[in-house]
């Protein structure tokens, strides 16, 4: 499959299948529809339910059926399952994932994923590729201090560990658990899980990642 998230007055993500064409329609629980498109518009605001306080910020793939959105906000990564074909027309959150709140005065400007290719296989006459279960995902925020500083940190963690909580979720979903048992405190995932990193300037591509590899 492969996405196209695009960043306007109401973001949002379209998913297809590359080798049939067919458009894997993702739709996340939200009252703007525009029916000629056939997609869902997922600005935070006009999200019911879950509501959110703010807009999205970014887009990543997770697993060839499982992808996250980012939010400039404690409540900062919602995790998405999908089935190809989709089994219904709306997808709600599998899980959220928080991170420590900020200093009274300060604020999250921007959290933005960070993440490399998955491959299915590897490549034509590779000796070596990454391991798609070793993949990382650095997240890169950017917090304005109660003076107006501007620091940057990023949090990195292993595609594995977002997947584990993914099935722990979808586990919880099957048996009817309500969806207060599917949000990951910050303390749940990242002294464990994940590493935080003071950065002198802001990620903005890519390019910084490739498999279990970053460039700081």
């Amino acid at each position: 499959v492969i996405a196209l998230y695009a960043r306007e007055a109401a973001p949002r993500v379209i998913i297809m299948n590359w080798r049939t064409g067919v458009e894997i329609v993702v739709r996340i629980n939200t009252s703007s529809w525009e029916p000629e498109r056939d997609t869902y518009d997922l600005c935070g605001q006009n999200m019911e339910p879950p509501a959110h306080d703010v807009s999205p910020n970014d887009f990543s793939f997770v697993s060839p059926r499982a992808f996250l959105i980012t939010y400039a906000h404690t409540d900062a990564i919602r995790l998405f399952s999908f089935a190809s074909p989709p089994d219904t027309k709306t997808l709600p959150v599998t899980a959220t994932l928080r991170i420590p709140p900020t200093a009274p005065g300060a604020r999250i400007l921007v959290f933005n994923a960070l993440t490399g290719p998955w491959l299915a296989s590897s490549p034509p006459g590779s000796a070596h590729f990454p391991s798609n279960g070793r993949r990382i995902h650095p997240f890169h925020t950017q917090i304005e201090g109660p003076e107006g500083e501007w620091r940057n940190f990023v949090i990195i963690t292993q595609s594995s560990t977002l997947q584990a909580i993914l099935s722990v979720a979808l586990e919880r979903i099957a048996v009817g658990e309500p969806p207060e048992t599917r949000i990951w405190a910050w303390q749940e995932w990242i002294p464990s899980e994940s590493r935080l990193l003071a950065l002198p300037q802001r990620m903005q591509w890519q390019r910084y990642v490739h498999g279990a590899r970053m460039l700081a």
